[in-house]
């Protein structure tokens, strides 16, 4: 569910972006050394910073809204948090963390203010939570309805998974502990290079979960296919313009799956909302190969609206402004979401267009 939920929110940013002005923003180090809690070889890892969120009119104006009816209906992780502790994403929940690796192991880490005095009452109310205190003084909390187990670091830090073994982990990290994503280079660099760093982000560096979001794309596009073979560090090439669909699809994948080593999606929010999305490679002549692609798809796209008189769609305006370009070993797509974009969105008759 998380992943495809992950697939579906990265692929309609691959085909917009706008304006690519320098970002200055740093990992900061309370960020950067939170990374230790995580584990070392996650499927993903994302990060989200309401805090710095909440304060943006973008927020205020389209997403506060829709966050505090989502989380009176939600009855999942979060709410847990919000019934235990008052936290929640519209009020008191400042960060979030979350990583997961193939074996199902999904990491959590929560920064904020929680109300601990809640936390106890609500632990001896709520007959699906329980407690056990180990001998190095942390109570570790489990729900059992959710599959839950989660514990406070400090006072404004909560470590969660699914998994109690990850749980024990957690609790041996230390201020200064080199553990978890700081021993992962591949997977650190990729955080380090995200565009932007203070709203939100996610990277992976995993082959298959990177396979998984170029498959759902191809999957929704036409039968025609831009050709991968100039990648280098593929040999295969497309010999036949009547190979069929699969085939096509088999070939583009595998080329894609080998060439592109991370994918970054990264955001941040002000008036309006600006999103880049990264894909990392070993070196810059595969980054110009896959920017170049990305131009290609692109021009396809518009004139495919222009033939069909779709042109004047929200989703074309966008398109109009799209820039891609590339920086050593990435290639960087930009976004940027406007009122005047949400408000043609609102206002545009899908079903029946204007001709």
């Amino acid at each position: 569910m998380l992943r495809r939920f992950l697939i579906f929110i990265l692929f309609p940013l691959f085909l917009f972006g706008c304006g690519n002005d320098s970002s200055n923003e740093k990992l900061t180090a309370t960020v950067r050394q939170t990374l230790s809690l995580l584990q070392e070889n996650p499927q993903f890892v994302m990060y989200m910073s309401f805090k710095n969120m909440r304060q943006t009119d973008f927020w205020k104006t389209y997403v506060s809204d829709s966050i505090i009816k989502a989380e009176s209906e939600l009855g999942g992780m979060l709410n847990v948090f919000k019934n235990a502790t008052d936290a929640s994403i519209s009020n008191g929940l400042d960060e979030i963390y979350i990583s997961n690796s193939w074996e199902g192991e999904n990491s959590f880490v929560l920064r904020g203010s929680f109300n601990k005095d809640k936390l106890k009452s609500y632990a001896e109310s709520d007959t699906n939570l329980y407690k056990e205190t180990f001998d190095d003084g942390i109570t570790v909390y489990s729900h059992r309805e959710k599959n839950l187990f989660f514990f406070l670091k400090d006072n404004g830090t909560i470590c969660a998974s699914n998994f109690p073994s990850r749980i024990k982990e957690m609790r041996d990290v230390k201020d200064t502990s080199q553990t978890g994503i700081l021993k992962n280079p591949e997977v650190l660099s990729a955080i380090e290079n995200s565009y932007f760093k203070n709203s939100f982000w996610l990277v992976s560096t995993e082959s298959s979960f990177i396979r998984g979001i170029f498959s759902n794309f191809i999957e929704s596009k036409s039968k025609s296919y831009p050709d991968t073979s100039s990648f280098e560090i593929d040999t295969n090439k497309i010999k036949s313009s009547g190979q069929d669909t699969v085939n096509k699809q088999d070939i583009m994948l595998r080329n894609l799956s080998k060439a592109v080593k991370s994918v970054c999606l990264s955001g941040k929010m002000s008036s309006d909302l600006k999103v880049t999305v990264q894909f990392g490679f070993p070196d810059e002549t595969n980054a110009l190969n896959f920017s170049k692609m990305l131009s290609g798809m692109i021009a396809l796209s518009k004139l495919a609206a222009s033939a069909t008189k779709n042109e004047n769609a929200p989703g074309m305006k966008i398109i109009e402004n799209m820039k891609i370009d590339y920086e050593k070993n990435q290639t960087r797509i930009f976004l940027e979401i406007t009122k005047d974009n949400i408000e043609a969105f609102r206002s545009y008759n899908f079903m029946n267009p204007p001709k």
